[in-house]
């Protein structure tokens, strides 16, 4: 029987060489066989169409409908232009609502009526909206001279340039009332009657109200609002 010679020392680091390069390929091969798995995993949805390629799909984004009707803020604005109680933004406390305020002393609410003055105060607020209740306000104004000055006032810059004379329309109807019952029987304050008187123009058309017309300071980008 024939023996085999013994290879030699350095034949047999150079085979273990060898090996070692082997196994570390073999190691190599599958950490890249395991991204292409893993990444495969990850990949984008495919649908495939008859006849053709896979095509990607567009993925599903579930995004929030915009409902500004059901802000904090627009739900307070609503209810103060309709009368009601509402919670206030900047305290955070309720504001009641409004109501038809007390007679004025020269009693002009009595020629009114009761029921004719719940009617019209019903009317005002149902309107709800800021502009329709101060054009609604400036038809039953009529700007007339001044009849009587004091010494004094006259050559004061800053004397009353016309007099208003208010009035309560109801049907073929028209009554004459002070300014205080005028507040009462929309229960509202002086200062928005006199923000009417001041809006009013020659040709008795209600101007545009001008508040949030601006851009405010710290108003977030439309793509932020959109992304919300």
């Amino acid at each position: 029987m024939k023996r085999t010679k013994a290879a030699p020392h350095g034949d047999c680091s150079a085979g273990r060489v060898l090996v070692r390069k082997a196994e570390h390929a073999t190691d190599i091969i599958s950490k890249e066989e395991y991204g292409r798995r893993h990444r495969s995993n990850t990949s984008t949805p495919t649908t495939r169409v008859s006849g053709s390629d896979e095509v990607p799909a567009v993925p599903k984004v579930r995004k929030r409908p915009l409902k500004m009707s059901e802000w904090k803020m627009c739900v307070a604005k609503r209810l103060r232009n309709e009368g009601k109680a509402y919670v206030s933004r900047s305290t955070g406390m309720v504001v009641s609502g409004r109501v038809i305020g007390p007679n004025c002393p020269d009693k002009c609410m009595e020629k009114i009526g009761r029921p004719v003055i719940e009617d019209v105060f019903k009317t005002f607020w149902d309107l709800g909206s800021y502009m329709k209740q101060t054009a609604y306000l400036q038809s039953l104004m009529q700007p007339v001279d001044v009849k009587r000055r004091r010494k004094s006032k006259l050559e004061n810059p800053r004397h009353r340039a016309i007099s208003v004379v208010y009035c309560i329309k109801y049907g073929h109807q028209s009554f004459n009332i002070c300014k205080r019952g005028f507040c009462s029987v929309f229960g509202i304050g002086k200062r928005r009657v006199e923000v009417a008187v001041c809006k009013l123009t020659m040709t008795a058309t209600p101007e545009s109200d001008q508040r949030g017309a601006h851009n405010p300071t710290k108003k977030k980008p439309d793509i932020v609002v959109e992304c919300v």
